[in-house]
């Protein structure tokens, strides 16, 4: 039986290039240790070590040096612009760096409640210790439940930002469930009162393709273990106005690069930043650098799968396919309109919740065995993420069975 695997949402399938690239550096480092070759091929790239990976480790061929390879994460995001990339291990240092940063520029702080809760909670914290307020508009039912447009959307973000006096935005591209928001229209309504504006894009990056343009976000957070397929977590932090630029690259510094606290910074982070620079710390963390090449080798395989608007229509079209065949076992589908979707639909069973429906983790298990991968919640919730090649016949025949047997 071949398994389906709907889950990219939560964590992306290994793309081959990062497969290759992984399994490659394994076996160099294997070889090699952490050896003066090795970190000039991390330094310089493939093509200035073909003496000594040439024929032997073609999956590292996609690693072209720490610039390249800042750059080409750029172009996957969408921007253009030549301003700085951090990379880090740990996605929290970054989120934790960026709520510093925005909460100490502004007094009042718009977010949403479609903020991803671990996020939420490192904002909230900031907030409360520096002693600075924010206001959390709630629209995870308007956009993903009552199907609201992206035009009331915006008004009611651009409302709520200028009746609460708000000088700062901390708003998320796209949900865990999917839902969108028009993010440069709202920043463009309202950027001659924002000071900083924080945009976690880690359900956008390589998915959707943000709504948030050059000049729009001050930082803009994604990953790479969702929908670029590199499945190893590797935090990224974009630049994203030269405005603010030379600044948060000072606070970089002090913060994060010169920071003698390990548990306030990342190890992976000072290692990138060093190499780049040509420094070498005395001391320091000990680096797991293999992330950087499976995810070179997830950006590979990314240039070549076509525009992403493309692939996202793909991806939609997958949803409107499959919702009639869903809801005929009698489930109800949850897509939001529009500008306001994005390639990931909600299912829940129709009718009011009953006391007697099973856990989200029984629900994914379930689907498992029938040959699907799924992520499911408490109250029969479930989401899937639509890939970016067409279903088969047999392909959706087989989701259609699932829900069938699923149903509760």
């Amino acid at each position: 039986m071949t398994y389906l695997y709907l889950d990219t949402a939560r964590i992306g399938q290994m793309t081959p290039g990062a497969q290759a690239a992984h399994s490659d550096f394994a076996r160099l480092v294997g070889r090699m240790g952490a050896s003066v070759p090795v970190e000039e091929l991390l330094r310089s790239g493939f093509s200035s070590c073909r003496s000594l990976v040439d024929g032997e480790y073609p999956g590292l061929e996609c690693w072209q040096g720490i610039a390249a390879f800042k750059r080409l994460l750029r172009e996957q995001a969408g921007f253009r612009s030549e301003l700085p990339v951090l990379v880090s291990s740990r996605s929290a240092v970054l989120m934790q760096f960026a709520a510093r940063e925005l909460v100490k520029r502004c007094r009042m702080v718009l977010t949403t409640d479609l903020t991803w809760p671990a996020y939420s909670e490192i904002f909230r914290a900031e907030c409360r210790r520096q002693g600075r307020e924010s206001v959390c508009l709630h629209l995870g039912t308007e956009i993903l439940h009552r199907n609201e447009s992206e035009d009331s959307i915006a008004e009611r973000l651009v409302g709520c930002f200028h009746d609460m006096q708000c000088d700062g935005i901390f708003l998320t591209s796209v949900s865990s469930q999917g839902g969108r928001l028009p993010i440069t229209r709202v920043v463009d309504s309202v950027r001659r009162y924002c000071q900083f504006v924080v945009v976690d894009g880690a359900q956008d990056y390589c998915h959707v393709g943000a709504d948030v343009d050059d000049g729009v976000a001050d930082l803009y957070l994604a990953g790479c273990h969702k929908w670029l397929g590199a499945y190893y977590p590797l935090g990224l932090a974009f630049f994203g106005r030269e405005e603010t630029a030379q600044e948060l690259e000072e606070a970089v510094r002090e913060q994060l690069l010169d920071c003698q606290d390990a548990l306030s910074t990342d190890p992976l982070l000072q290692f990138v930043e060093d190499l780049e620079q040509g420094k070498r710390r005395s001391t320091g963390e000990t680096v797991n650098a293999s992330n950087l090449f499976g995810v070179a080798g997830a950006l590979s395989d990314a240039q070549g799968q076509g525009p992403l608007k493309a692939r996202l229509r793909i991806r939609q079209s997958n949803a409107d396919v499959l919702a009639p065949a869903i809801e005929s076992k009698g489930w109800e589908v949850r897509i939001p309109r529009d500008q306001l979707r994005s390639g990931v639909m909600l299912i829940k069973p129709r009718g009011r919740a009953q006391p007697n429906w099973r856990c989200g983790d029984t629900l994914r298990k379930e689907a498992s065995r029938l040959g699907v991968a799924l992520s499911a919640y408490d109250r029969g919730l479930i989401r899937l993420s639509m890939p970016d090649w067409h279903f088969t016949d047999g392909q959706l025949q087989r989701i259609q069975q699932v829900f069938s047997q699923l149903r509760l």
